[in-house]
């Protein structure tokens, strides 16, 4: 029991960390100079031996400190994703090793080797990623870490939801744990560099950080419509409305049949 706590609590602290689920921000220490009832800053006064003295002992470097908020290692929404993926790791058999793939993908997000958005073999890049630590370079452990990317990948968790029309989807936590400056913004997926990333479809059969969901949809009205026959959608905002969710698995049977219909016809638009 004691093992299981020590690991949602090393899986928590990463999530508050990187602002994961976070209901209140983390707090940037940065200019703390002349701020009241400090102790050991710049300027405060009745501070032992620091009258306005520069470099204040202990107040060197402290500029982006991560100040975790103890209301968020506790709230509902860190303990529901700190939960989805403490089986991620258990299933994997990668519980042995939180620390040293939290710790690597900390140390390496300013390199080369870090994970990117970009087009390509996700996995390709997470086993180049965690081919350069000397504690997870192995065979064996590579491809349990693969396994529990895969799996991280496929979770929605209602933690990440940031309204209840605006779930989240698959990869989503994936790329918030894999890019620690990723980002949840207001419209979107994922921000990651400052730019929007919308993130569609099963196994990212949809990726784009170039174009948004409505602009995805436009293009799909231009190409097939009065060729074939739209999908109905079941969930959302857009509940009842038609759309070509061409990349949706459960409407797979659908376009098979439209796609079936005339392949002639279906051959001038592809």
């Amino acid at each position: 029991m004691q093992k299981i706590d020590d690991c949602l609590l090393k899986i928590k602290t990463y999530l508050v960390e990187n602002e994961i689920g976070c209901k209140n921000k983390i707090k940037n220490t940065k200019n703390t100079k002349n701020t009241k009832n400090t102790e050991k800053t710049e300027n405060t006064k009745n501070t032992k031996n620091t009258k306005n003295t520069k470099n204040t002992e202990n107040t060197k470097n402290t500029k982006n400190i991560n100040v975790i908020n103890n209301s968020n290692l506790k709230s509902q929404k860190i303990t529901s994703i700190a939960k989805d993926l403490f089986w991620c790791f258990h299933e994997s058999k990668t519980l042995n090793f939180i620390d040293d793939i939290f710790t690597h993908i900390k140390n390496t997000q300013n390199s080369d080797d870090r994970i990117r958005f970009v087009e390509g073999n996700t996995w390709e890049q997470v086993e180049k990623l965690f081919k350069k630590s000397t504690t997870l370079s192995d065979r064996k452990i590579l491809r349990s870490i693969k396994r529990l990317f895969y799996l991280i990948s496929e979770l929605e968790p209602n933690g990440l939801n940031t309204s209840p029309n605006a779930k989240c989807g698959k990869f989503e936590l994936f790329y918030r744990i894999l890019i620690p400056k990723s980002r949840q913004p207001n419209k979107g997926d994922i921000t990651i560099e400052n730019k929007v990333i919308e993130i569609k479809g099963k196994r990212s059969v949809r990726i784009s950080g170039e174009i948004t969901g409505k602009e995805y949809r436009k293009n799909n009205n231009t190409i097939f419509k009065g060729h074939i026959q739209p999908n109905k959608i079941t969930s959302g905002s857009c509940k009842g409305q038609t759309a070509f969710e061409i990349e949706k698995l459960k409407h797979i049977e659908h376009y098979k049949a439209q796609f079936d219909k005339d392949k002639k016809k279906i051959k001038k638009i592809t």
